[in-house]
């Protein structure tokens, strides 16, 4: 591990990030994905852009190109989601009925996308 008290400090926040979301019930987990997949209280210009200049390894920008399709879809295939009030236990309900819900590929994807802007160089929020 690095001597750097500020790379500990995120490490250790990364990881209890991790295990916080983890524990998550399913509704908080939807939502949480569904706040940073719309842009509320995270700036994925802001990101995309500092990644670019961070010069970073071809995977952090495959896995963030990954992220914003991620993105692209959600604002497709749940686009009522975005223009109205968000009820995660609707949205979830509908997932189930359909088969598409799966509990770690979101906790994954929400995993990756609380992580990613500290590689950015920015603080945990994504800003």
């Amino acid at each position: 591990m690095s001597k750097n008290p500020l790379t500990r400090k995120l490490v250790a926040w990364g990881q209890q990030e991790v295990a916080r979301i983890n524990l998550l019930p399913e509704n908080e987990l939807l939502t949480e994905f569904h706040d940073i997949i719309t842009g509320k209280a995270y700036s994925w210009r802001t990101i995309g852009l500092q990644l670019k200049q961070a010069q970073l390894s071809l995977d952090l920008y495959r896995e963030w190109s990954i992220l914003c399709d991620v993105k692209r879809n959600w604002e497709i295939t749940h686009a009522s989601c975005v223009s109205q009030p968000f009820d995660a236990d609707a949205v979830l309900a509908s997932l189930i009925h359909d088969n598409l819900w799966k509990r770690r590929a979101y906790q994954v994807t929400l995993n990756n996308l609380k992580i990613l802007p500290l590689y950015a160089g920015l603080g945990a929020e994504g800003k």
